[in-house]
């Protein structure tokens, strides 16, 4: 089995066990798929100062479960109701898409 095999296994299986349904809305596009959404707690470069803000959070997605790369702007709606907006670009890290949020309501 490939590398990317492996990972993309490795990646669903995190997802299936610790991630939570989300709705990614990219324009008119919605993707129903599974996230890990976390409070930041590393320290983050904002405007040259290194910050511990509160309102930053971390999303996690698999690439495959997108047909499109996600852009600052676009939103994932967890199944409470938590709407997180896209603060940055994404990173890409092993098969997912680290996002930088900020949750809006």
């Amino acid at each position: 089995m490939s590398w990317s095999g492996i990972e993309s296994r490795i990646n669903a299986t995190v997802m299936n066990q610790f991630g939570e349904a989300v709705t990614v809305t990219q324009g008119a596009t919605l993707t129903s798929t599974l996230a890990v959404i976390k409070k930041a707690s590393d320290p983050m470069l904002i405007d040259g100062a290194v910050s511990f803000s509160e309102h930053r959070y971390v999303g996690y997605l698999r690439i495959a479960a997108l047909t499109t790369e996600p852009v600052i702007g676009n939103t994932l709606t967890t199944a409470s109701g938590a709407v997180y907006t896209i603060d940055q670009p994404p990173f890409h890290e092993d098969g997912l898409y680290r996002l930088i949020l900020r949750k809006t309501s």
